[in-house]
């Protein structure tokens, strides 16, 4: 057997006692660096002055992020937390701020003063600012809200950095778009979610609720259901033909200014779907 191959079992063999073992015992590193310490049981966390363990190769109960005064540990790769808001820094949008947009809510999962004025999130918004961490959709969702027999998906976006709350642009396989006119004139410009909020402030339907029953407020809130029977057909086509070239908002569904066949074309997506 060559020389290498006799070290390369060694250090295998060696690995092997270690792993068997859970790494128990305090590794220390030389003076000139800081000391750590690993955990041996499996799970939760061990530490030393500047350091903290809290996941190890063998241990497959020790998950989630540890953090220390300095470092965090998430998914087996040591990350900065120096703001102590429980989001490793390179998933921080504000790795030195705990509160990025100042609202009181922690931007990551944990408390970062202790108790102080800054409450534990994760915020929903984390770059503006939405201390009531108001989520439409993911309230519909929860309240049983449908497009199609589907439940309305919740993005996970508070109202605040959301461009269109309650996802009634989801036709139930997926989330249509469209290029408003010029009348939508809160609306970034170019392609939007075809029902954004800046199109449903124009149209004047309401932006928390995505359809015209319950379980929301059951007020005029899906676009395309001019009717307001909870069912895209005819009878929203027909709907329009009395608005015909006026410039009534409701019935301009593309946002062109005037009542057009562009508007009945914004209907055809979503023959025959549905939504409670």
């Amino acid at each position: 057997m060559s020389r290498f191959s006799l070290l390369a079992l060694t250090v295998a063999g060696v690995v092997a006692v270690v792993l068997a073992l859970g790494a128990r015992g305090v590794l220390t590193a030389p003076d000139s660096a800081l000391p750590w310490s690993a955990n041996g049981s499996g799970g939760g966390s061990s530490s030393s002055t500047n350091y903290e363990l809290g996941f190890t190769m063998g241990q497959s109960s020790a998950a989630g992020v540890s953090g220390s005064a300095n470092y965090g540990l998430g998914a087996g790769l040591w990350s900065g937390d120096g703001d102590r808001d429980g989001a490793p820094a390179f998933s921080d949008p504000c790795p030195d701020d705990p509160d990025c947009d100042d609202d009181l809510v922690s931007d990551g999962p944990a408390d970062p003063d202790g108790g102080g004025a800054i409450v534990a999130g994760r915020d929903n918004c984390p770059s503006t600012p939405n201390p009531l961490q108001e989520n439409t959709d993911f309230d519909l969702n929860g309240r049983g809200a449908t497009v199609n027999g589907l439940a309305l998906p919740s993005d996970g976006d508070g109202d605040a950095c959301d461009d269109d709350d309650d996802n009634d642009s989801f036709n139930g396989t997926t989330r249509a778009t469209q290029t408003p006119g010029a009348a939508a004139d809160t609306c970034p410009g170019g392609s939007v979610d075809i029902w954004a909020d800046c199109v449903e402030s124009y149209l004047g339907t309401d932006l928390d609720d995505n359809c015209n029953g319950s379980p929301g407020a059951g007020t005029d809130a899906w676009p395309p259901d001019i009717s307001g029977n909870g069912t895209i057909s005819g009878g929203d086509v027909f709907a329009i033909f009395p608005f015909w070239l006026t410039s009534t908002a409701r019935y301009d569904l593309d946002a062109s200014g005037r009542v057009t066949g562009g508007d009945v074309f914004s209907i055809f997506p979503w023959w025959l779907a549905s939504c409670e």
